[in-house]
Parts: C-alpha cells; structure tokens; sequence
C-alpha cells in the first residue's frame, strides 16, 4: 500500500534504477511502501510506540511481528498491504473491535498510520518535521487513553 502521511507535503523516496535502454541510469521515483516504511522504523525504534488504545500501548516490534504473520495470508486473497497493517492493529488491540463509537476506532487506526509515516520519515531524515508533523520523543500520547496523534 502505497499512502502520503496526511496533510503532508512529504515527497516519495527516490532509487536510482539502470534503464533497459543502453544501461544508463535514470533517476526514479519509487513510493515507499507502508510495510518497508514500518519495517524501517520497527528495525531502528521497535519500543518506540505507534498508537494507545485504553490502557494499551502498541509498539513499532509488536504491530510489525503481527504484520509479519499476517502478510501472507492477506497477499493471498489479494488484499493490499494496508489489510495486513489494520488487521494487526485489532490484533494487538483486541478491545478496539468492540469500540461502539467509529470516530475513536478510525482515529486509532489512522492516528497510527499517520505515526508510521511520521516516524518513518523521522528516522531516516526524509523530510523537516514541519511537512509531516512535530517530532517526537519516544512516547507522545501520555495525555490519555486513546490519542490520535493526526486529525482525521
């Protein structure tokens, strides 16, 4: 799944690929995908914490060893990654299924989203923290329990 974080001026990273036309390299523009930007951030920050819910912290190890086990099967019914990524919210965060106000289970979900690609773009220096949104230190939503660190 290939997303822009929200309300971000945050440009796709770009790879150098060798072109079929004489071997020449040619600068292209390759979107980075949801799952490589949360393996990048889960590999250097895995404590770091992606989203509360209640009581419960998820962090960056939790959702991407669940996404890890969910991939395959959600590949298989030809779903897009992001199917993997929101299933393994619920997954870690069982109680959030049962949430009766849709408003708090999309500022869950998407709140986290939008840290994946903040944080992703924190640890690898690819955009000013003012395209995607403040840095952060390691545990941003103290203020209570559900936090959504972006507006929907």
């Amino acid at each position: 799944m290939t997303l822009t974080p929200p309300g971000s001026n945050a440009q796709p990273a770009k790879t150098t690929a060798t072109s079929d036309n004489g071997g020449a390299d040619s600068a292209k523009v390759r979107p980075v995908e949801l799952v490589a930007a949360l393996a990048r951030v889960s590999s250097t920050t895995p404590e770091r914490i992606v989203t509360r819910y209640r009581q419960r912290a998820l962090c960056y190890r939790e959702l991407s060893d669940v996404v890890n086990q969910l991939i395959t099967v959600t590949r298989s019914q030809q779903m897009d990654d992001g199917a993997a990524v929101v299933a393994a919210i619920f997954a870690r965060l069982p109680e959030l299924a049962t949430e009766s106000d849709h408003e708090i289970v999309a500022s869950v979900v998407s709140g986290a989203l939008g840290r994946v690609w903040a944080d992703f773009a924190d640890v690898t220096g690819m955009s000013d923290s003012s395209a995607i949104g403040e840095k952060r230190d390691s545990d941003p939503m103290d203020e209570g329990d559900i936090g959504a660190p972006f507006a929907v």
